[in-house]
């Protein structure tokens, strides 16, 4: 029992390191202010006080507290070596038939899609169908920098190819773009017409800059690829290996078994008619509950869909800038973790890279400021507790 506690307790730690690095780029559902690291290199560990199990239940308790003093509404999910360690619901699925969250309520899980599509990617590099370090001209002929870019590019998020989501964020979408009577296609070909149309930002390989856009075409580089669609690739080959039943895509999401998490509280300056579909192909589109997150952690780090030479690859792809291939890297390689915003969806998953088996998820339908909030607070009560 102490020997979990001590995992949960320094996961937590990651947990309030990332999350004060995070709330800055909540607005936008972008990494941009992800933490920096240096090269990979050993660190020391880092000593903890033991707990009584007396001790443990009272900062649980803290931990409830918390959950309500912000307002927290949605799921917080916590397991090491496969034992649920905490499991807190606190909101509603839907309001009005008064269903709550819990465990397997399905979210929409935003940019922890990008993960998703990374790791289809390595999967597809592993296949021989692909390599990281194709250009883009070999998928986009047409492209006027495909020659300068690679997938490598993409995935890092160094590619120098702009933003589509601007600073008002999905609004943006439909103020700029005709979709609403189009198929998803339609719409992914309307918005990355636009964006490979203009000047890069900066040149490949130049720096790094958070952008839905790479995203976008590794979705279609994905089909391209495997010859059939992204989401039937992930489908067969990440979600149905896993186990992951609840999971699937907010295009076309189906499972009328499953309870779905409402919207609420969303902000006039956010909304947007979730009806219009492909406006977040291959960045942003999956949707999935705490138990199927927790499913794929642990396929992803125990190499149950890709090798663990190819999980190396996504994480040793982070290099100074903190961003590998779908992950943000924290702690000098010590730990990974990914945050998604569609408002008002505010997810986060982190679990160490290797060792301890410790999953962090928390999902939100509502007010995701006071989410992030929240799990700052609650993890600052750990960390009072028991820093040496």
């Amino acid at each position: 029992m102490k020997k979990l506690v001590c995992i949960l307790l320094s996961t937590l730690l990651i947990l309030s390191l990332l999350l004060t690095s995070c709330k800055s780029s909540d607005n936008k559902d972008k990494a941009a202010s992800a933490p920096k690291t240096t090269a990979r290199t050993q660190s020391k560990s880092v000593k903890y006080k033991t707990l009584s199990d007396k001790e443990i239940e009272e900062l649980k308790k803290k931990f409830d507290k918390k959950l309500y003093t912000y307002d927290f509404e949605g799921e917080c999910y916590i397991t090491v070596k496969g034992k649920v360690i905490y499991n807190k619901s606190t909101g509603y699925a839907d309001r009005e038939k008064k269903i709550k969250d819990d465990e397997n309520t399905v979210f929409r899980i935003a940019s922890i899609s990008k993960q998703f599509t990374a790791a289809a990617v390595m999967l597809l590099q592993e296949r021989g169908k692909l390599s990281v370090n194709d250009k883009l001209s070999k998928y986009f002929p047409d492209y006027k920098y495909g020659e300068k870019i690679t997938i490598d590019n993409l995935l890092n998020m160094r590619s120098g190819i702009p933003e589509y989501m601007s600073e008002d964020y999905n609004n943006s979408i439909l103020v700029k773009y005709d979709l609403v009577n189009n198929s998803a296609e339609e719409n992914r070909k309307i918005i990355e017409k636009d964006f490979m149309s203009v000047k890069l930002r900066f040149s490949p390989g130049e720096k790094y800059e958070y952008s839905n856009s790479n995203y976008m075409l590794l979705g279609e580089i994905i089909e391209k690829a495997s010859g059939t669609t992204y989401e039937k690739f992930l489908k067969k080959e990440i979600f149905d290996k896993l186990g992951m039943d609840s999971t699937g895509f907010i295009d076309s999401y189906n499972k009328k078994s499953k309870t779905v998490a409402k919207p609420y509280n969303l902000k006039d300056e956010d909304k947007l008619d979730y009806k219009i579909k492909g406006v977040s192909f291959g960045c942003g589109s999956i949707m999935s509950s705490a138990v199927d997150l927790d499913k794929w952690i642990n396929g992803l780090v125990h190499n149950k869909i890709i090798s663990g030479k190819s999980f190396k690859s996504m994480v040793e792809a982070a290099g100074n800038n903190g961003y590998g291939y779908g992950v943000n890297i924290i702690r000098k390689d010590k730990a990974a973790y990914h945050s998604g915003l569609f408002p008002p969806y505010y997810s986060m998953i982190f679990y160490a890279i290797e060792g301890s088996d410790c999953n962090f998820i928390l999902l939100s339908n509502n007010n995701c400021k006071n989410t992030a909030e929240a799990a700052m607070r609650i993890s600052k009560e750990y960390l009072d507790a028991v820093l040496v």
